[in-house]
């Protein structure tokens, strides 16, 4: 049975008296960590180097866990028999998967880099749309799938 939670190891704290938090992961009695985004003072922690209970940090980190056990859930650990350099290995991709774009700075890359015969068209295409949005990012995830299905129709 595969379990997360989180971990602060005593012997690694920064020069600035912080530490990182991690997510461990045990499967068949192995484990993997992996390290997080949060960090955390002496005044965060427990005597035993856990999270204190009603912190900020503490809710965001049981949150991550939280996230990781459902996509974890979705791999039916049980019946497919993943090794736990599996689990990790599809939790990276998903969140690669999950970044956004900024559409505009990528069609910018792209007009920089082509060579294609009708350049200029797209540029005066991109200037109108950015124009229109009043704006110079639009990331992916803000973009209705309606709409672009009725732009390529």
């Amino acid at each position: 049975m595969l379990t997360i939670r989180e971990e602060i190891k005593k012997g690694e704290i920064k020069s600035d008296g912080t530490y990182n938090v991690k997510v461990r992961f045990t499967l068949e009695r192995k484990f993997k960590r992996l390290s997080t985004n949060f960090f955390v003072t002496s005044k965060d922690l427990t005597k035993s180097l856990k999270l204190k209970e009603g912190t900020t940090v503490k809710r965001e980190v049981d949150k991550l866990i939280q996230t990781y056990q459902e996509k974890c859930a979705k791999l039916q650990l049980e019946v497919n028999h993943y090794t736990l350099d599996d689990i990790l290995e599809y939790l990276k991709a998903e969140r690669t998967r999950t970044q956004s774009i900024d559409f505009i700075q990528f069609c910018k890359e792209w007009l920089e880099t082509t060579d294609i015969k009708g350049k200029k068209n797209y540029q005066s295409a991109l200037n109108s749309f950015i124009s229109y949005l009043g704006k110079e990012h639009l990331k992916t995830d803000f973009i209705p799938f309606t709409h672009i299905s009725k732009l390529l129709l």
